[in-house]
């Protein structure tokens, strides 16, 4: 895959200094990764590292999950040093999954009013979470206007390149929800809507 994808988009060019110049640019308009079946705790009894602030459990009522998206197989040159990655994110979309498959008596997601993601930089991933937290990016948020939604769509925020995060091609996102009331524990799918422009430098790779 990774020889397919180099092979489609290298273009030799006459460079300016008298030699050839072999680079490869590759634009990806839609690009999806999932994640099925996180599970999302319930509010009452959450442990303290559940709460968006474990200083001030409860209130407001926030929970965070943390999850990594790997885009390993999607973009083969992640960390090759030769390419240069512009990867934007369009939305992230919560898909509750049916009754049948829910740990507790969630059927909708209108307990929840808000929602926001965090990109986390890989440079304080040992660091505490605070720490984390003051060092990320917001990337998408929601805020539900629908009154028992199943699936909720969080916009991203399209001016964030989201390539110098990527971390052995994954990137790691932190969702804040916030809810209005109690809410026992669900499952649900997971999934990024992302565009993506690769740049590599062949020429470099050679010398």
């Amino acid at each position: 895959m990774r020889r397919s994808l180099l092979a489609a988009a290298f273009v030799p060019l006459l460079a300016s200094c008298g030699g050839p110049v072999l680079f490869g640019e590759v634009t990806i308009p839609e690009l999806r990764v999932g994640l099925p079946g996180l599970q999302f705790v319930a509010t009452a009894g959450a442990p303290p590292e559940f709460w968006c602030d474990p200083t001030s459990i409860g209130d407001p009522m926030c929970l965070a999950r943390t999850f990594d998206y790997d885009f390993g197989d999607k973009v083969p040159l992640a960390d090759d040093p030769n390419a240069s990655l512009d990867l934007r994110l369009t939305a992230v979309t919560i898909s509750l999954l049916p009754p049948a498959q829910q740990p507790g008596t969630v059927t909708d997601l209108a307990l929840i009013d808000s929602v926001t993601l965090r990109l986390l930089d890989p440079a304080h991933a040992g660091d505490p979470m605070d720490v984390q937290i003051a060092h990320s990016v917001v990337i998408a948020s929601y805020v539900r206007t629908e009154p028992a939604p199943t699936v909720i769509e969080v916009s991203g925020n399209a001016n964030t390149n989201l390539g110098p995060y990527l971390l052995s091609g994954k990137l790691s996102i932190r969702a804040e929800l916030t809810y209005q009331a109690d809410s026992d524990a669900f499952v649900a799918d997971v999934e990024g809507d992302y565009s993506l422009v690769l740049k590599y430098d062949y020429w470099s790779k050679i010398f």
